[in-house]
């Protein structure tokens, strides 16, 4: 009999919303728990940077694999970049420079275990902000 896989899942940190402690006091409390792997699911900030700070934060405090399946509201970043590039580019490069798995369009295998979002979806419907009424 296989060893059951655990993994813990977390979503809607909102960091700049969330205080940088009250994160980390969470990843410090699952990373206890010796997860087989964790799945941050979207709604990380409101900025880039602030999606790196939240990244690191976790990913630091875990010794297993890291993933992240980005939110209807990481597509809405404060940035000078269309939805449709923050969601076809940035996002995955910010995660994976992090070392976090980016699992939209991907899978993460965990012992004969694949975890893998449903489906995809943005919900600007890739509209570019600057050409945005025009």
């Amino acid at each position: 009999m296989k060893k059951p896989v655990r993994v813990l899942v977390t979503s809607d940190l909102t960091f700049g919303a969330t205080a940088k402690d009250a994160v980390a006091t969470l990843a410090g409390r699952m990373a206890a728990t010796n997860p087989d792997a964790v799945v941050i699911a979207g709604n990380l900030g409101e900025t880039v940077g602030e999606l790196r700070t939240t990244l690191a934060l976790m990913k630091k405090a875990f010794i297993c694999p890291v993933a992240f399946v980005p939110g209807n509201q990481d597509l809405f970043f404060q940035e000078k970049i269309s939805s449709h590039d923050l969601w076809t580019f940035a996002l995955r490069q910010v995660v994976e420079d992090h070392g976090v798995s980016y699992l939209q369009g991907s899978t993460l295998e965990l012992n004969g275990v694949f975890c893998s979002p449903p489906g995809s979806a943005t919900y600007s419907g890739g509209v570019d902000p600057d050409q945005a009424g025009k």
